[in-house]
């Protein structure tokens, strides 16, 4: 592992900036993208068990519904993307997974 340097007191080099951001790829984006699918097969599979099929239409924000419906959008007009799902849920951000599940636990202590 790189040792840490306090990046002010260096010049602006594209190197440095590189070799910065392949660390940051290589030893934490893949455990973000592991955690935060993680979270959508656990919210998914809870809530289609509690809620039904259609728990996606009948509990989460309509405007994140939309939201969600734009990204899908987003993503069949970039061919050379894969998807990332067949579910809507497959499109949400970990803040957005963040708000459903905070939206149900408020709801439920109602």
């Amino acid at each position: 592992m790189p040792t840490v340097s306090d990046f002010r007191i260096h010049a602006f080099d594209h190197a440095r900036v590189n070799a910065a951001g392949r660390n940051i790829g290589g030893r934490v984006y893949w455990k973000l993208y592991a955690i935060e699918n993680l979270v959508r097969v656990v919210v998914h599979s809870v809530l289609t068990v509690q809620a039904g099929v259609n728990w996606w239409s009948n509990t989460v924000d309509p405007k994140l519904q939309r939201e969600v419906a734009n990204r899908k959008k987003g993503y069949a007009s970039r061919p050379w993307h894969s998807t990332p799902g067949q579910h809507d849920i497959y499109y949400t951000f970990l803040s957005d997974l963040n708000k459903i599940i905070t939206r149900l636990v408020r709801n439920c202590w109602r």
